[in-house]
């Protein structure tokens, strides 16, 4: 049931990043930058400064007194849509998404995953309220923080206004749409390799070494056997040094055939999609990859 005392007040700012150019390993020129940046702000303070005052207690006492804090706001190039709602949409779903909680804001490492900071976000007709903050890879408490509770009318138009401006303010130009399709391209033509090298070792199974688990952590553990089994396992079956790496570090018998043959036709088609495409083409893929993989 809603309270009767919403009275937190939830705002943002939106920061856009500058456009810069580098150069990728074939010279080509390669924008970056161009996001925009959602600071959150309840009754007018900094989300992360909040967190880290409530914070500060339990990362002392872990020795790790400047992890109190330590988070970056979401960045990018489409406003995450949903997760102020408790339900992250699109692209956003699976990086923010943790069951009953969502992620607000990531590790300042710029990976979302490595750092979360979590939080519950009941939705009501009259009232939304954030509570049950959670830090995964702590045990801390945040007695100190919130619970907060939002008017609802306030909280929507505090989310349209925030959608406007960083609509109004990422920038993913033609030229940025352009480098990363090459970039991905070029990784569907690694993919290509490695994936019919596991094509021909399938085929041709009983010519090679299979190995147990045990035996496989113990190659990675020693970087000189590995690269010798690999070029062994090349050898014999006339592939590249990188197939026969690939080859080595997978369990044959958890490779299926059809799956391979799928994934190189999916490839191939969304290598053919248009620049301006393939970016929400490929997340698509990415997710359902990560979906199979741990179903």
């Amino acid at each position: 049931m809603p309270t009767l005392w919403a009275v937190d007040v939830l705002s943002f700012g939106v920061e856009g990043t500058p456009i810069q150019y580098g150069t990728d390993g074939a010279g080509n020129r390669v924008p970056y930058g161009g996001a925009a940046r959602l600071e959150i702000l309840v009754n007018g303070e900094d989300l992360r400064s909040l967190v880290q005052r409530a914070e500060k207690r339990d990362a002392t006492a872990d020795s790790q007194p400047d992890l109190a804090g330590s988070y970056h706001y979401l960045s990018g190039y489409e406003f995450p849509s949903g997760l102020f709602y408790g339900q992250p949409e699109g692209d956003w779903d699976s990086e923010l998404s943790y069951k009953e909680r969502v992620a607000v804001m990531g590790c300042n490492c710029g990976v979302i995953g490595c750092w979360p900071f979590l939080v519950r976000i009941d939705v009501n007709p009259d009232e939304i309220s954030w509570s049950d903050f959670r830090q995964p890879f702590r045990s801390w408490r945040y007695d100190a923080l919130g619970p907060f509770h939002f008017e609802r009318e306030q909280y929507d138009q505090a989310i349209k206004d925030a959608a406007a401006t960083f609509a109004d303010t990422a920038q993913y130009t033609d030229e940025m749409a352009s480098a990363f399709a090459r970039s991905i391209r070029n990784q569907f033509v690694v993919s290509d390799e490695n994936l019919n090298g596991l094509l021909v070792a399938l085929a041709r199974r009983d010519e090679i070494t299979e190995r147990t688990d045990e035996e496989r952590q113990e190659l990675f553990r020693d970087h000189a056997k590995l690269k010798a089994a690999a070029k062994e396992t090349a050898d014999i079956l006339g592939l590249t040094e990188r197939q026969g790496l690939v080859i080595v570090a997978r369990d044959l018998s958890d490779v299926r055939e059809a799956a391979i043959r799928d994934q190189l036709a999916e490839e191939k088609r969304l290598a053919a999609l248009p620049d301006d495409e393939l970016r929400e083409a490929y997340s698509r893929y990415v997710k359902n990859l990560r979906s199979a993989l741990s179903s």
